[in-house]
């Protein structure tokens, strides 16, 4: 892919609003995002706002899921408790379901863990790119 604006020029990268190959000399990046100049800048600069904002909504959520998993988890061991009441199969059933919803409570405490991020959810670029200095 060639620069846009210079014919000849190998495209360092690609502007992530436009779409159009930039040369090292055209690129410009803000906030991570590599983007050309004008309206484009304006366009980087609210996705990686959008970005920051979605990523900020996401993690709030997570946060909101652990009394969740709390409250899961003393349920099921309440009913577990229950288990050794009652005839034999309402004594089975309150010990399979308490065991499940432990069961279930923990696997999504783990699943809040904190994750490493990928390399897929990372903006801008790599420790490769040309535009690196």
């Amino acid at each position: 892919m060639e620069c846009f604006l210079h014919s000849g020029t190998v495209a360092a990268g690609v502007c992530v609003a436009c779409g159009r190959g930039l040369c090292r000399g055209c690129a410009r990046v803000d906030g991570g995002t590599l983007h050309c100049e004008g309206d484009c800048s304006e366009i980087a600069r609210c996705r990686v706002q959008s970005l920051a904002d979605s990523k900020k909504q996401r993690a709030a959520g997570r946060t909101m899921l652990v009394p969740i998993a709390v409250i899961m988890f003393l349920c099921g061991a309440a009913l577990l408790i229950l288990g050794f009441f009652g005839s034999f199969w309402e004594q089975i059933a309150c010990i399979v379901l308490g065991i499940g919803v432990m069961l279930f409570s923990v696997l999504l405490a783990v699943a809040l863990r904190p994750v490493v991020r990928s390399s897929a959810e990372l903006v801008g670029p790599g420790p490769d790119s040309p535009l690196r200095h």
